[in-house]
């Protein structure tokens, strides 16, 4: 071989070697870039730093990458990294944009699409953002927690027909799901619907917690929509199941209200057999027995509230008056 082939021969091998360095050099590079990245992250606090830091490593592995060398598991690890330290230095504009980066890598990563959710919705005000994180979730991954995450969004931005889609397609539901759902009707004019899904609920045979619930729920929705009677009707089932001294209270008042003092009474004596100095079921006691002509009854109790500050004026005229006969 003469000279100059020779001499060709080592000049494109200089120029290969040459290359191949330049890459090794990039790559090393980058990889310190990410290595100081971390530091600023986990060791030194300093958030705002790492982030431009990790900045700078993504565009290095971006400059080097090829598809025999894609670098993926770094990527991978670059764009948490972007999306932690953004979210602990509260640059939520960027724990956004790096936390989706991050799931096209990790798609089913709940955790992080239920704190992005919470980051569009508090932080940077954005329902229609956290709504398009949970439904790209939900379209890989579907459960309830997205359902009704989604659903969660769609009400408290006020669309209430897209928050009962999303509400009636969660599959386990329960006493807590039903009144959301009952409440959705009736912020869209749609009582009987509220009411339906209730009593339908009730059809299922819940458990006695969630018996308890519904009853409850739907006597405050009676309640709300002035119907006491059905209210009243409906407390009375729930406390059949658990007793619940501000539910017995209310029947009690309602009672009270209508003269009917046998019911009065029987409520009344419900909350003192769970707390025999409760003032307001000694009151409702005292008076329903006094209207009953137990008066010498009534005047024991009315003894014992005299120096209630709610009580006391009310209880000291009757004791006036049970004395005088009357």
């Amino acid at each position: 071989m003469n000279m100059k082939k020779w001499i060709v021969l080592i000049s494109l091998a200089l120029i290969f070697t040459g290359l191949f360095c330049e890459e090794i050099s990039k790559e090393r590079q980058a990889l310190i870039t990410l290595a100081n990245a971390d530091t600023l992250f986990t060791i030194k606090k300093n958030y705002s730093l790492a982030v431009k830091e990790y900045e700078k490593s993504l565009t290095m592995f971006n400059e080097i990458k090829t598809d025999i060398t894609p670098f993926n598991e770094e990527f991978k690890k670059v764009y948490f990294n972007l999306y932690a330290a953004s979210v602990n230095g509260k640059i939520y504009d960027k724990a956004v944009i790096y936390g989706e980066q991050y799931l096209l890598r990790d798609s089913l990563n709940v955790s992080i699409v239920a704190n992005l959710g919470k980051i569009y919705k508090i932080k940077l005000k954005d329902i229609p953002g956290a709504i398009k994180v949970w439904s790209k979730y939900d379209s890989i991954n579907s459960t309830d927690e997205s359902r009704l995450a989604i659903a969660d969004l769609y009400y408290s931005s006020n669309d209430y027909s897209n928050a009962l889609v999303w509400f009636n397609k969660v599959v386990k539901k329960d006493a807590d799901l039903l009144d959301k759902i009952a409440s959705t009707y009736i912020k869209t004019k749609q009582n009987d619907l509220a009411i339906k899904t209730y009593e339908e609920y009730l059809l299922t045979e819940p458990s006695s917690e969630d018996k308890f619930l519904t009853y409850r729920n739907m006597g405050k929705l009676y309640n709300d929509l002035k119907n006491e009677s059905k209210a009243v009707e409906n407390y009375s089932k729930a406390i059949e199941i658990k007793f619940d001294g501000k539910l017995a209270l209310f029947i009690a008042d309602k009672y009270f209200g209508k003269k009917d003092y046998e019911n009065t009474l029987k409520y009344s004596e419900m909350i003192l057999s769970n707390n025999a100095s409760n003032p307001d079921g000694l009151y409702f006691k005292a008076v329903s027995n006094y209207n009953l002509g137990k008066k010498e009854d009534a005047k024991v109790d009315f003894k014992k509230i005299e120096k209630n500050p709610k009580y006391g004026a009310s209880a000291t005229s009757y004791i006036k008056l049970i004395d005088q006969g009357k």
